[in-house]
């Protein structure tokens, strides 16, 4: 009886492990640790490796560093442009700006501590710091992302409320993205109500037009550095307005009544 002859088996390859992707929300450790190029990138990609380093990482003030870091270049770069376009000295506005935000976010930090509580987080100062600065750190890094777009029209364009109108949007985008960064870290962390926070939202955007107000002016010129006269942002931005539209009308338009009184006269004395 024949046997078959047995052949060697060709070795087996061993099987290509698929990584695992992450959720953006998911509390993992951040990748690479925690730094200022991890930082970055997991604010943009996977916010909850840094709410997890905040809260149970071994670095957390490393993290909030590198946030603040982020948040501070963003808003120099997004001032240095509007600085560059502006009838002031151009260190001005990115003086102003960056200190403006950081100084709306630290005045706030308190009120956020208190609604977050009652939203039903149970967190430490620190850790409401650091969600805080998430939130300024994207905001500042889309800031950064629309300089193109403000140097294109401030050099294209003299409208200084034209100009004023496209910042506020901006602002008002960019900020948007952040504060729904902020809801959705704060449901991560056991957010049972969020109505108090977007009290606080709202209020904290109330805050930075006021600042902005009140280190004026930003993109105009003036004599002193800082502004002797108090006014509410809403007052500020109309007397802009009427001053920019009184000045394009008609010189017929802008007659006044002696002027026109004048004129009307001579007519009927060369009749």
């Amino acid at each position: 009886m024949n046997e078959t002859p047995e052949y060697p088996q060709p070795p087996q390859q061993p099987r290509a492990t698929v990584p695992v992707r992450r959720r953006p929300n998911e509390l993992v450790p951040m990748e690479g640790g925690p730094g200022m190029g991890n930082a970055l990138a997991s604010l943009l990609k996977s916010p909850g490796s840094i709410l997890y380093e905040l809260t149970s990482g071994a670095q957390p003030g490393r993290v909030a560093v590198s946030l603040w870091i982020i948040t501070v270049a963003g808003l120099l770069a997004f001032g240095g442009v509007t600085g560059s376009i502006s009838q002031s000295p151009w260190w001005t506005a990115p003086a102003k700006i960056t200190a403006g935000v950081l100084f709306a976010a630290l005045i706030c930090l308190p009120s956020l501590y208190i609604f977050a509580a009652l939203s039903g987080m149970a967190l430490r100062l620190k850790a409401i710091t650091g969600i805080l600065l998430s939130t300024t750190g994207l905001t500042a890094l889309l800031l950064a992302g629309f300089t193109p777009l403000v140097w294109v029209f401030g050099e294209s364009t003299g409208s200084l409320c034209f100009m004023g109108g496209l910042l506020i949007t901006i602002w008002l985008f960019s900020l948007l993205f952040g504060m729904n960064l902020l809801m959705k870290c704060s449901r991560a962390l056991g957010m049972t109500d969020g109505v108090h926070l977007w009290i606080w939202c709202f209020m904290f955007l109330l805050v930075t037009f006021q600042v902005s107000c009140a280190v004026r002016p930003i993109l105009g010129s003036a004599d002193t550095l800082l502004p002797k006269e108090k006014k509410f942002f809403l007052q500020h931005w109309a007397d802009n307005l009427n001053a920019e539209t009184g000045n394009k009308r008609p010189a017929t338009a802008r007659m006044t009544a002696p002027d026109t009184a004048a004129t009307n006269s001579q007519e009927l004395r060369d009749d």
